[in-house]
């Protein structure tokens, strides 16, 4: 049963976050990073989706990982080709687990809207995830990705070299 589904969004770079790589020229609110650079437009599963969907949804889709999220959009974990892969070299059956059975039990990583860029890219780098969760209130409103962040960069250096 395939229960994966993308959020209707649109994709948000916001040129002012180029300034905010910029220590010097920050503005007021330049410790918000989450909304500028997040993908709004999220592919999410549910809790019950088995391995063989999520698998395809992340081949066909291009994605190491999905969020999984309740009936509410509540976070409940993130799910990656790396559980997979480790589920498959257990022998268990794609077939027959679930998102719920694959995410770590651990606390997801997330981010608020009001997460600082420098925090973010420590996080991306402390973590070695390329995919983070921005929530509000504990429901998924985006993620950001680590190009996300590298792309910032790369379009601050044009406004400052």
């Amino acid at each position: 049963m395939m229960s994966c589904e993308r959020n209707v969004g649109r994709r948000r770079r916001c040129y002012e976050t180029d300034r905010l790589l910029n220590e010097s020229d920050r503005p007021q609110d330049a410790d918000r990073g989450g909304p500028d650079l997040m993908e709004d437009a999220v592919v999410t599963c549910a809790p019950h989706t088995d391995g063989l969907a999520l698998a395809h949804v992340m081949a066909e889709q291009g994605f190491g990982s999905l969020p999984v999220v309740n009936q509410d959009r509540k976070l409940v974990g993130m799910v990656s080709e790396y559980d997979l892969l480790q589920a498959i070299i257990e022998g268990r059956d794609p077939r027959k687990i679930t998102a719920a059975e694959l995410i770590t039990k651990k606390k997801v990583l997330s981010v608020t809207e009001q997460t600082a860029l420098v925090e973010l890219a420590n996080l991306f780098q402390d973590h070695y995830v390329t995919r983070i969760p921005v929530v509000r209130d504990g429901k998924l409103i985006g993620l950001v990705a680590r190009r996300d962040l590298v792309y910032g960069y790369i379009r601050a250096l044009q406004y400052w070299s």
